[in-house]
């Protein structure tokens, strides 16, 4: 099972590419490479209970390649960064690989495909500016952005690594002058070191949708998405999520998005029985963007699957999520730069033989960086996170560093 969802998860996408190539020429080519080395300081790197503060040391790297033709772009962006830390904690690796590609077979169909595989110890990926998902390489309309590391408190505090491999492919198809419907299906696959490997699963997922432009400024349509989860002990979850969507330019630097629908979800437990329940899901986001700043907002509830969950219950576990957040960037002026991002989110489940647990995790970062001529810069970045258990809560984490960057390959 574990390698037909690794072969799910690279074929799809990799076959898209692919045709992509075939039906592509005379291509143009962007390559950059960030290398960055900082120091700084945390007051409980891990969200430990009785977890101590350390000084640390930091690496990382962030490198970029895109491929662009008359009906193709595909790119690969890739963040690794190892951080050591002086006192307790030893040395620490995460990273994050994202590949898309999007080719325009003809002017009514597109097809699109991402691979993307990550590797976090703690949450510590959602404390970072630097991603790998490249923002050049567009999705159609009425699809989802390709999956990214999704914030997991019941992580907090458990030794081992977290991974996951996911991949996805689909197609979008102009129905008219004012319509379209795309479809896309894919696979990940999520795992653990140290206890938590106890609740690795697969998922299998995909979604469907319809959308029709009323206006210039006005689009609204119907979209289910359907998710299957087989966990390595045997147990099986799966979400069919209905929903209306909506979207609308409210001026040319103001934009909104809308969805409502329900969560039919099903998971078994422990000694063969299941449970089924219905709840509501919605997402909102709402974006304002100018040539040198952009304000984004956004909040959703949806039902994800959790890790520490799942290991702890015996087995995988659905959690109700909602999650608020604020994101805010700014160029001061031609060296200078400032950006933001807050977000809370909301976990509940109920555990079979455990009841219900419920975890709030809250994360703040904010930073500034200055160019020092075309390749060099500096900056500093200040942050938080703080988890709230049903029990005795970790201290808050504050942190701060410091750190040098410079550029290789093309001058963005």
């Amino acid at each position: 099972m574990k390698t037909s969802v690794l072969n799910v998860a690279m074929r799809l996408p990799l076959w898209v590419a692919g045709l992509a190539i075939a039906g592509s020429a005379h291509s143009a080519t962007k390559s950059t490479l960030d290398l960055t080395a900082g120091v700084g300081a945390s007051t409980n790197p891990q969200l430990q209970i009785g977890g101590r503060s350390s000084a640390f040391g930091r690496i990382s790297a962030l490198g970029t390649h895109e491929w662009r033709s008359e009906r193709t772009t595909m790119s690969v962006s890739l963040f690794g960064e190892n951080t050591t830390y002086f006192r307790g904690y030893g040395s620490q690796q995460i990273f994050d690989l994202n590949a898309r590609v999007l080719h325009q077979v003809n002017p009514n169909v597109s097809i699109f495909g991402n691979v993307g595989f990550q590797g976090d110890v703690g949450g510590q990926l959602s404390n970072r500016f630097a991603t790998s998902t490249p923002d050049f390489t567009p999705v159609p309309d009425g699809q989802p952005q390709p999956s990214v590391i999704l914030d997991d408190p019941s992580l907090i505090g458990f030794g081992g690594r977290q991974y996951r491999l996911s991949g996805s492919a689909g197609v979008s198809v102009r129905a008219s002058a004012r319509s379209s419907v795309s479809v896309s299906a894919g696979a990940q696959r999520s795992f653990a070191t140290g206890f938590l490997r106890i609740g690795n699963y697969n998922s299998y997922f995909g979604n469907a949708s319809y959308d029709y432009q009323f206006s210039e400024r006005t689009s609204a349509g119907l979209g289910v998405s359907l998710q299957y989860q087989d966990y390595d002990n045997g147990r099986s979850s799966s979400v069919i999520n209905p929903v209306v969507t909506a979207r609308h330019q409210f001026s040319d630097q103001v934009s909104g998005t809308a969805s409502v629908g329900l969560l039919l979800s099903r998971q078994s437990l422990i000694g063969g029985a299941s449970s089924h329940s219905v709840n509501p899901s919605f997402a909102f986001g709402l974006c304002r963007a100018t040539q040198r700043d952009r304000l984004c907002g956004r909040v959703s509830r949806d039902v994800r699957t959790s890790f520490g969950l799942g290991a702890l219950g015996g087995g995988g576990s659905l959690a109700t999520t909602t999650t608020a957040g604020v994101d805010y960037s700014r160029q001061l002026n031609a060296n200078e730069s400032v950006q933001m991002s807050f977000s809370a989110s909301r976990y509940s489940t109920r555990i079979s033989g455990f009841g219900n647990d419920r975890t709030t995790y809250l994360t703040f970062l904010t930073g500034y960086d200055r160019k020092l001529g075309q390749r060099l810069a500096v900056g500093a970045n200040v942050g938080a996170r703080h988890a709230v258990f049903d029990g005795r809560d970790p201290k808050t984490d504050y942190s701060g560093s410091v750190y040098l960057r410079y550029r290789l390959g093309d001058i963005k």
